[in-house]
């Protein structure tokens, strides 16, 4: 449905050749791409990759290739190469995207992908924008991002939105019962998951369900967890790249949750201490801190917290 709207559209002619894609991480933005691609520059050997490009965040050369075949493939990204990047987009990045639409070409289409376009610094955004305002003949470009706020207003002001919601808890369900016939605890997996499909596939295939009962078990305040299990456990944690993206979601519904349940006046430090750890997390990622260390800590803080 998602991507039937943006092919039908191009087809037309009659809106704007770029869009902002939103939505959760996991919700299934690189799926709609993949359909996108598929549709309007061919199947045919070597015609997505040489209509499609995609920009993220400043990847290494062979991060790049391994992301562009994840979408090819109608696969998410491997969250190993995502980590290999820059803390931004660049201006050199949109300009290697825009020399990409301004080739001559015989394909139906090119299509620029900004992935993660809320990690365009201003500049790169400003770069963009004359592109935005007057876009090449057969290209089109697609942001896809996780909270649109960040983008200028001058960037959303040229682009046409669709917005991606999670899905409801029976919806996802009934999702996973079909593609994982087998599975146990699809209601729990489908309340972890908090109605994102890619992040219930995280958990179904990393054991996110024994990790998520683990953190848990630190949580306990009566246990009161010693630093040694804690350290253990973070070290064991950071080691697998998809494992500490399944902490970090982990920590942030409980604390999100702990501000729903607690009361007003509570629950407003909660919900401040839930920003301050989204902002270590982003510390962490940009600036290449020790990984272990800051689920340690975190878990700490939270314990503090819960006594």
């Amino acid at each position: 449905m998602f991507a039937e709207k943006i092919i039908s559209s191009y087809k037309s002619g009659k809106t704007a050749q770029s869009w902002i894609i939103s939505g959760p991480e996991g919700i299934g933005k690189h799926k709609i791409v993949d359909e996108v691609a598929r549709a309007l520059v061919g199947t045919r050997e070597g015609a997505l990759s040489a209509g499609l490009k995609v920009i993220e965040c400043g990847l290494t050369e062979e991060a790049k290739k391994a992301v562009q075949k994840a979408i090819l493939d109608g696969q998410t990204p491997d969250d190993d190469d995502l980590s290999k990047k820059k803390s931004e987009i660049t201006v050199e990045d949109i300009r290697s995207g825009i020399d990409f639409l301004s080739l001559k070409s015989t394909l139906p289409c090119r299509i620029l992908v900004i992935s993660l376009a809320d990690d365009m610094n201003e500049k790169a955004q400003n770069t963009l924008l004359k592109t935005l305002e007057e876009p090449y003949d057969k290209s089109l470009i697609l942001l896809l991002s996780k909270s649109i706020e960040r983008l200028l207003p001058t960037i959303r002001s040229r682009c046409q939105k669709m917005f991606l919601p999670a899905l409801t808890k029976p919806e996802l369900e009934k999702r996973l019962k079909t593609e994982y016939p087998d599975l146990d605890d699809v209601e729990k997996i489908a309340d972890i998951s908090r109605g994102i499909p890619g992040i219930a596939k995280k958990i179904i295939e990393n054991d996110g369900l024994e990790l998520y009962d683990s953190f848990l078990n630190l949580m306990i305040p009566v246990k009161s967890a010693s630093p040694e299990e804690v350290l253990a456990f973070s070290d064991n944690t950071s080691k697998d790249p998809v494992k500490a993206d399944l902490i970090r979601l982990f920590m942030l519904q409980f604390v999100g949750d702990m501000a729903k349940k607690t009361s007003l006046s509570a629950g407003n430090d909660w919900s401040n201490f839930y920003v301050y750890l989204q902002s270590l997390w982003r510390k962490t990622d940009r600036l290449y801190l020790d990984k272990s260390q800051m689920i340690a800590e975190m878990i700490f803080l939270i314990e503090r917290r819960l006594k």
